[in-house]
This record gives structure tokens, C-alpha cells and sequence, in this order.
């Protein structure tokens, strides 16, 4: 209940409609069909894409050495107890 009325405390004055939207953004219809119609370059389309593949990968690498890791503890234990 702390938690919610917290929140409702600190939400923003953009949210709470009391200041207006100072970010840059393109949302002006105008502009945006100017920038298309003049063969503006996109910026890079398929960057998420790419981002999500990079993130996969290094989740799978990472999983893949960590089975690894616990392959090669498991095996080294059981080269130590059958010295003893």
C-alpha cells in the first residue's frame, strides 16, 4: 500500500499533464514525411535485431561455459576421490 502511494507521489508533471513534453522527438507529421521525401538515410533498421541475436549468443556462449565449468569440477572431484 506504501508502495502505491509512493508512486503516485513521484509520478512526473509530464504524466500528471501538469508541464509540457520538452523531449526531442519526431513527432510532427510534417517533418517526418519532409525527412522521407528528401531520401534522408534511415538509421540502422535491423539494430534491434542484431542486438537480440548478439544477446542470445552470448547467453548461449555463456551457458555453454558454465556446463563446461561444472563438467570439468565434477570430473576433477572424482579424479581426487579415487586417489583416496
Amino acid at each position: 500500500m506504501l508502495r502505491a502511494l509512493l508512486n503516485l507521489l513521484r509520478r512526473p508533471a509530464i504524466r500528471m499533464g501538469l508541464a509540457r513534453d520538452r523531449r526531442r522527438t519526431l513527432r510532427n507529421p510534417g517533418f517526418v514525411s519532409f525527412m522521407l521525401d528528401n531520401n534522408r538515410r534511415r538509421l540502422g533498421g535491423n539494430a534491434h535485431e542484431r542486438a537480440l541475436l548478439w544477446r542470445r549468443w552470448l547467453r548461449g556462449s555463456a551457458l555453454a561455459l558454465l556446463v563446461i565449468g561444472i563438467a570439468w569440477v565434477a570430473i576433477e572431484s572424482a579424479k581426487a576421490l579415487s586417489v583416496f
